[in-house]
């Protein structure tokens, strides 16, 4: 079993939103149990009203407020980097405000939501938040954003920018872990 740590010490972000929907998104293939002290966020990104946690999501994601046994992989939603994880990623946005919080956390990889009207590009951002290994972006335009508010999650999976999002972390993944 491995831990994956989704983190930022910024609210806001969209740390929920992407640790939910790579949950979701790894539950095809794998059984995830998604972690998180705030379950009803995650409920609400999966399109989900408040459920009595622990709750089978489907076939391959559970969703609690505590570890989940029997899992390949543990997904944490959590707001503070985590030594004991197997994998740590930091979720930022292109904004100063947030660059400024998250520019000395430590981290095996970073997700930045590239915001379309903000002043920092991912260049930019990568040059901030230095060593924090490998970058990948994820842009939400309005469309996108919609859908998740409607409930639409499984949607989302299917942008090209999303799976080269998946992609990266199966790369990284396998550098730890052979499957």
């Amino acid at each position: 079993m491995m831990v994956i740590n989704f983190y930022s010490p910024k609210g806001g972000v969209g740390t929920t939103t992407i640790a939910s929907l790579l949950a979701l998104d790894y539950s095809k293939h794998h059984y995830i149990g998604l972690v998180a002290k705030d379950t009803n966020a995650n409920c609400a990104v999966l399109g989900f009203g408040d459920l009595e946690v622990p709750y089978k999501i489907n076939h391959g994601l559970t969703l609690s407020n505590e570890p989940v046994p029997d899992c390949d992989f543990i997904f944490v939603d959590s707001r503070a980097h985590m030594p004991a994880a197997d994998i740590n990623i930091l979720i930022t946005q292109t904004t100063y405000a947030c660059l400024r919080k998250t520019m000395d956390c430590k981290a095996d990889m970073a997700i930045v939501n590239v915001i379309d009207d903000a002043p920092i590009n991912l260049r930019d951002a990568g040059a901030i938040l230095g060593e924090v290994g490998p970058i990948q972006e994820v842009k939400w335009d309005h469309e996108t954003l919609r859908k998740l508010d409607a409930g639409l999650a499984r949607r989302v999976l299917e942008r090209e920018d999303w799976k080269r999002l998946v992609l990266a972390l199966d790369n990284h993944i396998k550098q730890d872990v052979p499957f």
